[in-house]
């Protein structure tokens, strides 16, 4: 009778043995599928990033040149309202000139018909 005992004993000890070796293989086989998936998350994340990266630039960009562009024109339209003051003060400036000249001649004429 022991040695039936043993008997069975052993055989479920080796059906057990066997059942966790099945086991230990099918866990190994998931943890492969696992980590393709998770390689696979972390490559779509990647390109993703990059993805996002790259219209953040084009946006980036085009702003840029946005505010660019509105600062030459504002630049522009300074300049040129300083050019038309400018033009202005320098008639303004010929004007007196011209009158301080003609007062200069009253002021000689008179002088030299006083003497």
């Amino acid at each position: 009778m022991n040695a039936i005992v043993l008997s069975l004993i052993l055989l479920g000890t080796v059906v057990t043995a066997a059942l966790a070796l099945v086991l230990l293989s099918r866990v190994s086989r998931s943890f492969d599928g696992v980590g393709k998936e998770v390689r696979e998350e972390l490559r779509t994340s990647r390109e993703e990033a990059r993805s996002a990266a790259k219209e953040l630039r084009e946006e980036v960009s085009v702003g840029l040149t946005s505010t660019s562009d509105t600062l030459s024109k504002t630049l522009e339209s300074m300049g040129k309202v300083q050019q038309a003051q400018l033009e202005g003060m320098t008639k303004q400036l010929k004007e007196l000139n011209d009158s301080n000249q003609d007062a200069l001649d009253r002021i000689r004429s008179t002088f030299v018909s006083v003497l």
